[in-house]
């Protein structure tokens, strides 16, 4: 009997025995531990890195591993490459063209599109298990603030833009309160703790509701503004008459300019440091409007044949080498533009294109049709795939289609219809419909590339003995604001400043309540499972920075200047090293010490 218990202890013990201790015990014993532990084929996800270091590659010393990890780097920059490609590509343009048809302005199109779609994958990724050690409450401030002074600060030194200033102090004013809601639920027992996560998750909708209603309240001020001064112009003109005419005229500019969405398209490239580090840059040439349905119809004409140039069209859009590109490049970009060719020849084949600076808003009948089939079918496979996790004692994890074969039913008589009634030289009606399953497959493969990229930070920051609370609110924070911050450049490149701030708090506001508020509703979580270590620096810095950013803005008159940005950085290098330095037991944290009272 005792040996049972003994046994039975034992595989309870195995079965919840974290991956990541796989790096504790000696070189000899790792590969039998990677293939034993249940935890290992859950943590990883298309790539089984314990089974492929210490089985396959045979890992036996720590010059050895040190090599191995640089092969995962240069893994990590692939799917770097792949996110990048996917966020340039298909996903920005997608979220213009949704903005567009909702008819919202740049700063909510930001909250509501940008920051919703890029934290969408990060709440995917919070219920896999290589998240399902970390404080969320510390990952949700980590986040954060790597969103506010990393992104916020790389927005600044880009292109500069004038924000709004009442939005500004209400959305921060949310970030402020929710961090504070939540404190007080971890700290407090009461109400239970389904009833807390659902005041959490109740939260964002109000945020939205709060928007969406100055959005409008901004709209019917704008139209009776203009009213009134169409009302005062043919009013006998006098001082104070033109004052009055005057101030309303510069009011409804303002408002206008913050109401204002236009697809624009970059006239000319620029240094962003031409004119010195410090000096906020301006394009040389001012962004101007895309005609929308100039491009559309460019090339139609009803005496065309239906499918004209169909073969010749679609060996051009498929082709993942632009020759444009190609041919302005030197010797080290048409390297780089081979070396990243499969995976985009692979996500040409797979997502549609939909982008309304391109003639025909990247219309191409042959390969739309064929992605009304493939597009699907990749979902699908991803999902199910991701779902099962199982790679049978192999380093490679098993491809499941089996629920994706169901697709075709739906995709093939599908593609065969939109074919048919369908013209090359013009895009239907329709095709607006594309982006949704575009934004749907980018998000779905931000999210696969993003826990293959945590899995090797984790791994990384385990062989270099640094704990995981400290993976987690350093370099797992900083990599999971890798594919957030490409698309924020991309936009404020492109002229769309307020956008990407709007996303940016965006982001924060839906990442606490959501992630935060899922938590405390799915498990009766103790607080130490939701604050870890640094919970309270995170949460000192965290406030310095919202305090910080607010009142930059208010001296700056709400415009995003370089010196801002500096600043952000600035603050942001000061946590790190901070947070370092706690981890090296330099210097002390800002939770107090466990104090145990002994007693007569």
């Amino acid at each position: 009997m005792h040996l049972v218990d003994i046994h039975d202890e034992f595989t309870h013990f195995m079965a919840n025995m974290t991956c990541l201790s796989v790096m504790s015990v000696r070189y000899s014993s790792r590969c039998i531990l990677a293939k034993k532990l249940r935890d290992c084929d859950r943590y990883t996800n298309i790539i089984n890195y314990f089974e492929l270091m210490y089985c396959d590659l045979k890992v036996r010393n720590e010059s050895k591993e040190i090599g191995v990890l640089c092969l995962f780097v240069l893994i990590y920059f692939l799917f770097f490459c792949v996110v990048f490609i996917c966020i340039n590509e298909y996903y920005l343009p997608a979220l213009k063209i949704a903005a567009i048809r909702l008819k919202l302005n740049e700063y909510l199109a930001g909250v509501l599109l940008v920051g919703v779609a890029n934290s969408t994958s990060d709440f995917m990724l919070n219920f896999s298990a290589v998240r399902s050690g970390s404080p969320t409450m510390n990952l949700a401030m980590s986040n954060a603030l790597t969103s506010i002074c990393v992104m916020g600060g790389t927005i600044y030194v880009i292109m500069p833009f004038k924000i709004n200033s009442a939005s500004v102090f209400r959305d921060f004013l949310f970030v402020i309160f929710l961090l504070q809601l939540i404190r007080f639920f971890i700290q407090t027992d009461s109400p239970t703790y389904w009833v807390k996560g659902l005041i959490i998750l109740l939260i964002y909708p109000i945020y939205l509701a709060v928007n969406i209603i100055d959005f409008l309240l901004m709209r019917y001020n704008i139209r009776k503004l203009r009213r009134e001064i169409e009302i005062l112009r043919y009013k006998r003109s006098s001082p104070m008459l033109d004052k009055k005419l005057y101030d309303k005229v510069t009011t409804l500019k303002d408002l206008e300019v913050d109401d204002d969405f236009k697809i624009l398209r970059m006239k000319t490239r620029y240094g962003i440091f031409r004119a010195g580090v410090f000096v906020t840059p301006k394009p040389l040439v001012e962004p101007r409007k895309v005609d929308v349905e100039s491009n559309r119809v460019l090339f139609h004409n009803k005496n065309n044949p239906k499918n004209r140039f169909l073969f010749t069209e679609f060996i051009q859009d498929l082709n993942p080498i632009d020759p444009e590109h190609w041919m302005f490049s030197g010797k080290y970009g048409r390297a780089a533009l081979i070396c990243v060719s499969p995976a985009m020849f692979l996500l040409r084949l797979a997502i549609p294109m939909v982008n309304y600076e391109q003639i025909k808003h990247g219309w191409s009948k042959l390969l739309n049709c064929i992605q009304i089939i493939t597009n699907p079918f990749l979902v699908a496979i991803l999902l199910e795939t991701a779902y099962f996790t199982t790679h049978n004692n192999s380093w490679l994890i098993n491809i499941y289609f089996d629920k994706a074969l169901w697709s075709l039913a739906v995709t093939v008589p599908l593609s065969l219809i939109v074919f048919v009634d369908t013209r090359t030289d013009i895009p239907p009606p329709y095709h607006k419909l594309f982006s949704i399953f575009t934004i749907v497959t980018v998000v779905t493969l931000i999210w696969i590339c993003s826990w293959e990229m945590e899995v090797i930070i984790s791994i990384i920051g385990s062989v270099f003995n640094q704990s995981s609370n400290y993976m987690t609110v350093t370099f797992n924070a900083f990599s999971n604001a890798v594919p957030d911050m490409i698309a924020y450049i991309q936009l404020s490149k492109n002229g769309y400043g307020k956008m990407a701030f709007g996303g940016i708090v965006g982001g924060i506001v839906f990442d606490i309540t959501i992630n935060l508020g899922a938590q405390f509703a799915r498990s009766n979580s103790e607080s130490r499972h939701l604050l870890g270590d640094f919970g309270e620096t995170i949460y000192i810095f965290l406030l310095l920075t919202v305090f910080s950013t607010s009142w930059m803005c208010l001296v700056l008159d709400f415009n995003a200047r370089r010196s801002g940005g500096i600043f952000l950085w600035c603050l942001y290098v000061m946590f790190f090293i901070y947070v370092t330095l706690i981890e090296a037991n330099v210097i002390h944290d800002f939770t107090a010490d466990t104090v145990i009272e002994v007693k007569d």
